[in-house]
């Protein structure tokens, strides 16, 4: 399938993102997030990423929905516009905090969390019923807003 065609399919299924993951040397190496237009709305350039499987030995229980979306105090505004259009994107709040653990609801749901690290942003996801990291861990090392300047 080319682009034209994705983003025909895209338009057709009334979807308001389309999300390109490109892969380099065997794993995702750039992450393109797209209008179903075709206007390019944020480029992330992944320098590692780490699956459920190499992260979390626990029991694999099925996530019901994103609770929300936590930037680490004081971090970067890389991160936090990284962050925000993820909230975005999704329609979920964006909300700074220290850290993160389980919430108790009753529910199984993933709680995304972004924070500067050693100059890249870091990416991944929380478990809500015991606060471990599920992830992906996604390590971002670079930021493009097309319609804005390289971050």
């Amino acid at each position: 399938m080319n682009m034209s065609e994705l983003l025909s399919r895209a338009k057709g299924l009334g979807c308001n993102q389309v999300v390109i993951v490109s892969i380099y040397r065997g794993n995702p190496g750039r992450i393109r997030f797209l209008t179903p237009d075709g206007k390019e709305q944020l480029i992330l350039f992944l320098q590692s990423a780490a699956l459920r499987r190499e992260i979390y030995s626990g029991p694999k229980t099925r996530m019901h929905g994103l609770q929300g979306i936590y930037v680490k105090a004081g971090s970067s505004s890389k991160t936090k516009r990284v962050a925000e259009f993820i909230g975005n994107m999704t329609a979920t709040e964006m909300r700074d905090a220290e850290e993160i653990g389980p919430t108790d609801d009753g529910t199984n749901k993933v709680m995304f969390w972004f924070q500067d690290m050693n100059g890249d942003v870091l990416w991944t996801g929380f478990q809500t019923s015991d606060g471990a990291e599920i992830g992906p861990r996604v390590k971002i090392s670079r930021v493009i807003f097309p319609d804005h300047f390289p971050t």
